[in-house]
C-alpha cells in the first residue's frame, strides 16, 4: 500500500483529482444557474452529473497512465548482464522497449482523448438542450409549452380554485390555496382572475360568493367569462408526508393540460407550494406563442350554465347579423330552463321587436324582466329598466336616466346604444349619433346594431356619403344577409333605388330561408313601388303574404294586405280594390285569431275612411281604442298611427277641425314625414293650400331614417300635388323642380300611370319655355 501510494504521489493524481472537482462543481454551477433562468427541462442537471462522474474515473486512469509513460521517457537503470542469462522470457528490459510497452496499453487513455471525450459528451448534452428548447417553442411534443402549443394566450387570465383536502384539514387546504395564488400571480405568462370579479361573476351566477371555489364551479365560470383555463390544486396524506397535485385545467371540455405532484413534510409544505407553482409556470410556458381564446359567454345573471350558453348564442346572432328567428328559439329555451332569467326575458322582448311580430309578447316579455330586476346587478337592472321604460311604457326620461345610471357604471357597456336609441326616439340625432359611434369604438365594431343605428340617424340627418361609407365599414365586418337588409332599408331613406335594388338582390338569393325570401319581397315592393311600378309591388307584397301565412306569422299577412290596399288608394286611387285587399287578408288570416294587440283595427279605420265606408272606418276605430291602446301603455308608435286614424276617419266623417287637430298631434319625431304628408292631405282636401303646400314640401324634403318604409304609397302622389299647388299659386320655378322631380322619380311607372306622367312633363317644357 506504501508503494501504491508512493506511485499515485510521483504520478501527480492527487492534483488531478483536486482539478478535477473544482471543475466540475463550476459545470454543475452553470447547468444550475442556466436551468432556473432558462426553465431547463428535469433531466438536464442529473445527466450533467452523471457524465461527471462517468468522467472521474477516466481522468484518474488516464493520470496514471500519462503519469507513467512520463517516468519511462526519463530513463531507467539499464539491465545487468546477469538478467539475460537468468532466463528471462523476452520480456523488454530496456527503456525504450517498456515505453513502447506502455504506450501500448495507454494509447486510449491520452489527455487528447479525455479532454475531447469530455468536450463530446457536453456537447452531446447541449444537443439534447437545443433540440427540447426547439421542441418546446415550437410546441411539439412533451417538451412545449401551453403557450407554444397554443392551448393559452400569452398573458390569459385564468382561474385558481380552492385546493380539494383529501384527508388533509381543509384550513391548511385554504391556507395553501392562498399561498399557492400569491406565488402564481407573480407569474409573467398568465393573469390571475382577482377575486372581486371572480365575485360579480359569482353574483350573475346566483352562487354564494363565499362558497368554495372547486373545480366544477370554476371550470363553469371560466366559461362564462371567457377564461380559457382553471388552475386546480389538491392536498392529499401519504402516511407521515402530504402530497400536493397541480393541474392546469381546459376551461371548455376539462381535459388536463399540464400536471405536476410534490411531496413536502409538515415543516416543508410552502416551500413544495413554490416548486408546484415554479413547476405549472414553466410547462404552461414564457410568451413564445399565441391563439385566440374562445369568446367569453354573456355576463349576465342566471344560475344556469346551459340557460346562459342559449342566451349567449342568441345575442352573438343579433349582434352580426344572424337569423334573427333562430334567436327568438334561444331565448325561449333559455326562458324554459330559467324561468327567473330576467335578461333572457328583456332579450327576447328587443329579438321580437326587431322582427316587428307579436307586440303582446313584446310588452310581456319586458314586463317580466322588469319584474325580475330586483334579482339582478346594479348595472343589469338599470339595463333592464331603461328597455322597459322605452319599449313597454313609453317613459322616454326615465329611459334616459336608467340608461345613465347604467353608462356611470360600465361607461363602455351596452346602455350607450340604447341610450342612443332613446335620443333618436326624442329626435335628437346628433346626440344619439355620437352615442352609437362611441359603442362601435369601445368594442371595436363587433355588433352590427350601433352601426345600422347611426346609419338611420345619418340619413334623418341628411348626410348620406357618411351613410354609404359607413355602411361599406359595417358590410366590410359583417358581410351577412342582414347586412343587405338594412343597406337596402338605408338606402331607400336617402332615395338611392339602384344601390337598394342591388342590396335586395343579394338578400333574394338567399333561396334556403323562408324569412329573407319574405323581406326581400317587402323591400323589392317598397322600392319599385315609390317609382310607381305598382302592379309589380302589389303581386310581390300578395307573394310575401301567402309565405308570412304558410309560416303562420298572421300579423305580417296583414301588414302585407295593408300595403297592398294603401297603394291601391293612395297611388291607383281605387277604393274597391283597396276593400277587396281587406278581404283577402281577413280570409288568410282572421282578425279574431290574432292577438287583441295584434289586431290591426287602426289600420282598417284608416283604409275604410279612405274608401269613403265611414261606418265601417268608426267600428274599426272604436274597436281599436276599446281593445288595442289600452294595452299599448302609451307606446309613441302605435300612438302615430292611432292619431292618423282618428285622423283619417274624423276627415271621412267631414269634421275638418277634429281631424287636423289629431294629426297636429301625431308624434314627428318618430316619423316627421308621417305627420308632414298627413296634414298636407288634409289641408288640401279642406282648400287651404297655402298651408297644404307648406306640410307637402316640408313632408316631401325632410331627411327622415324612416322613409324606406314610408315612400312607397304616399311620396310620388305627394311631389306631383306640389308641384301642382305651387304652379296654382305662379311660383313657376318651384312648380318646375317638383314636376321634374316628380317626372324622374316615375319615369318607369305602370302604363296606367303614364298619362300623369307625361301632363307633368309637358307643363314642366312649358315653364321652362315660359321662363327661359
Amino acid at each position: 500500500m506504501r508503494g501504491v501510494l508512493r506511485e499515485v504521489h510521483h504520478r501527480s493524481m492527487w492534483q488531478v483529482l483536486g482539478l478535477y472537482i473544482a471543475a466540475a462543481w463550476l459545470v454543475l454551477q452553470v447547468v444550475d444557474v442556466l436551468a432556473d433562468n432558462v426553465a431547463l427541462p428535469d433531466w438536464v442537471f442529473p445527466v450533467a452529473l452523471v457524465l461527471l462522474l462517468i468522467g472521474l474515473p477516466v481522468v484518474l486512469a488516464t493520470a496514471y497512465i500519462q503519469g507513467g509513460q512520463r517516468a519511462a521517457g526519463a530513463g531507467a537503470p539499464a539491465a545487468s548482464p546477469g538478467d539475460n542469462a537468468a532466463g528471462t522470457t523476452g520480456a523488454a528490459t530496456n527503456p525504450r522497449e517498456r515505453s513502447e510497452a506502455a504506450g501500448r496499453r495507454g494509447h486510449m487513455l491520452t489527455w487528447r482523448n479525455a479532454v475531447l471525450g469530455g468536450l463530446g459528451a457536453f456537447a452531446l448534452l447541449a444537443g439534447g438542450i437545443g433540440v427540447w428548447l426547439a421542441f418546446r417553442a415550437a410546441g411539439i411534443g412533451a417538451a412545449g409549452t401551453l403557450v407554444a402549443k397554443g392551448m393559452l394566450d400569452d398573458r390569459a387570465a385564468v382561474v385558481i380554485s380552492d385546493f380539494a383536502a383529501s384527508g388533509a384539514d381543509p384550513a391548511l387546504a385554504r391556507t395553501l390555496t392562498e399561498a399557492f395564488r400569491i406565488d402564481f400571480s407573480e407569474s409573467p405568462t398568465v393573469r390571475v382572475v382577482d377575486p372581486a370579479r371572480i365575485t360579480q361573476a359569482l353574483r350573475r351566477m346566483e352562487r354564494d360568493p363565499e362558497a368554495l371555489l372547486d373545480l366544477e364551479l370554476a371550470r363553469e365560470l371560466a366559461q362564462r367569462e371567457g377564461f380559457p383555463a382553471v388552475i386546480a390544486g389538491e392536498i392529499g396524506v401519504a402516511g407521515s408526508s402530504y402530497l400536493l397535485t397541480g393541474q392546469v385545467v381546459a376551461a371548455g371540455d376539462g381535459a388536463v393540460l399540464v400536471s405536476h405532484r410534490e411531496t413536502a413534510s409538515e415543516d416543508d409544505l410552502l416551500d413544495a407550494i413554490d416548486a408546484l407553482s415554479q413547476r405549472l409556470r414553466e410547462r404552461i410556458g414564457e410568451p413564445l406563442g399565441s391563439i385566440a381564446r374562445a369568446a367569453p359567454l354573456e355576463r349576465v345573471t342566471t344560475a344556469s350554465f346551459d340557460a346562459l350558453d342559449k342566451y349567449s348564442e342568441a345575442e352573438r346572432l343579433m349582434v352580426t347579423g344572424g337569423s334573427r328567428q333562430r334567436a327568438v328559439s334561444l331565448l325561449e329555451e333559455a326562458i324554459e330552463i330559467d324561468p327567473t332569467f330576467a335578461m333572457a326575458h328583456r332579450k327576447l322582448g328587443i329579438a321580437l321587436f326587431i322582427l316587428g311580430e307579436q307586440r303582446e309578447r313584446q310588452v310581456e316579455a319586458f314586463t317580466r324582466a322588469f319584474e325580475l330586476r330586483d334579482r339582478l346587478t346594479d348595472h343589469e337592472r338599470y339595463i333592464t329598466e331603461g328597455t322597459y321604460y322605452t319599449y313597454a311604457s313609453a317613459q322616454l326620461d326615465r329611459a334616459v336616466t336608467a340608461y345613465e345610471n347604467a353608462l356611470a357604471i360600465d361607461s363602455l357597456g351596452p346602455a350607450l346604444n340604447n341610450l342612443g336609441i332613446v335620443y333618436q326616439s326624442l329626435g335628437d340625432h346628433e346626440q344619439a349619433l355620437e352615442l352609437f359611434r362611441r359603442d362601435i369604438g369601445s368594442d371595436g365594431g363587433q355588433s352590427t346594431n350601433p352601426y345600422v343605428n347611426s346609419l338611420f340617424a345619418l340619413a334623418s340627418l341628411g348626410r348620406p356619403d357618411e351613410m354609404r361609407e359607413l355602411f361599406d365599414e359595417m358590410y366590410a365586418r359583417f358581410p351577412t344577409p342582414s347586412s343587405h337588409d338594412w343597406g337596402a332599408v338605408a338606402m331607400l331613406a336617402i332615395g338611392d333605388y339602384e344601390t337598394a335594388d342591388a342590396h335586395i338582390d343579394a338578400l333574394d338569393a338567399q333561396t334556403g330561408d323562408p324569412g329573407l325570401q319574405s323581406q326581400a319581397r317587402l323591400l323589392r315592393a317598397l322600392s319599385v313601388g315609390t317609382r310607381g311600378r305598382v302592379a309589380e309591388a302589389d303581386e310581390l307584397l300578395e307573394e310575401r303574404a301567402a309565405i308570412e301565412a304558410e309560416r303562420r306569422l298572421p300579423g305580417r299577412v296583414w301588414e302585407s294586405q295593408v300595403r297592398r290596399a294603401r297603394f291601391e288608394i293612395g297611388v291607383r286611387r281605387d277604393p274597391q280594390r283597396a276593400l277587396d285587399r281587406m278581404r283577402e287578408a281577413e280570409a288568410m288570416a282572421p282578425v279574431d285569431g290574432l292577438s287583441p294587440f295584434d289586431r290591426p283595427y287602426a289600420q282598417l279605420a284608416i283604409v275604410y275612411a279612405e274608401a269613403g265606408r265611414r261606418a265601417e272606418a268608426r267600428r274599426w276605430l272604436d274597436a281599436f281604442d276599446e281593445e288595442v291602446w289600452p294595452l299599448a301603455g302609451g307606446d309613441p308608435f302605435l300612438d302615430l298611427l292611432r292619431r292618423e286614424a282618428h285622423g283619417s276617419v274624423a276627415e271621412a266623417e267631414g269634421d275638418t277641425a277634429a281631424a287636423l287637430e289629431q294629426l297636429r298631434q301625431m308624434d314627428g319625431r318618430f316619423c316627421p314625414e308621417c305627420r308632414s304628408l298627413s296634414l298636407g292631405r288634409a289641408f288640401d282636401r279642406a282648400g287651404v293650400a297655402d298651408s297644404a303646400r307648406v306640410y307637402y314640401e316640408e313632408g316631401v324634403t325632410v331627411p327622415s331614417g324612416s322613409r324606406g318604409f314610408t315612400d312607397a304609397h304616399r311620396l310620388g302622389r305627394a311631389i306631383q300635388r306640389l308641384a301642382q299647388l305651387h304652379d296654382e299659386a305662379g311660383n313657376l320655378s318651384e312648380a318646375a323642380v317638383f314636376y321634374a322631380r316628380f317626372t324622374e322619380l316615375w319615369a318607369d311607372a305602370d302604363a296606367e300611370l303614364q298619362p300623369d306622367v307625361r301632363a307633368a312633363q309637358d307643363r314642366l317644357e312649358e315653364i321652362l319655355r315660359e321662363i327661359g
